[in-house]
């Protein structure tokens, strides 16, 4: 056998490998989805959720998601439970 068999067979496994995408959780959103919400810039959602995250005001994590043929940790945001919101 070749040595250029065996780099043919590394690329392809390379090629064929799939990274998990982790299902996202009910009430976890993206800075893009509060954006929308709140008629915001993406970046004025970006600063605001670091600047709430910085304070512990909302909780971070960071999920696998598929995005065109590539997969990317996105971050997404959570407001901690409380006694009043459940």
């Amino acid at each position: 056998m070749s040595k250029y068999s065996d780099i043919e067979k590394a690329f392809i496994l390379y090629k064929n490998r799939r990274t998990p995408t982790e299902p996202v959780p009910k009430g976890w959103f993206t800075a893009e989805e509060m954006a929308k919400q709140k008629n915001a810039s993406l970046r004025e959602a970006q600063r605001i959720l670091r600047d709430l995250y910085a304070d512990g005001s909302v909780l971070m994590q960071k999920f696998r998601i598929q995005s065109g043929l590539r997969v990317y940790p996105i971050p997404h945001y959570r407001f901690p439970h409380t006694k009043t919101n459940g």
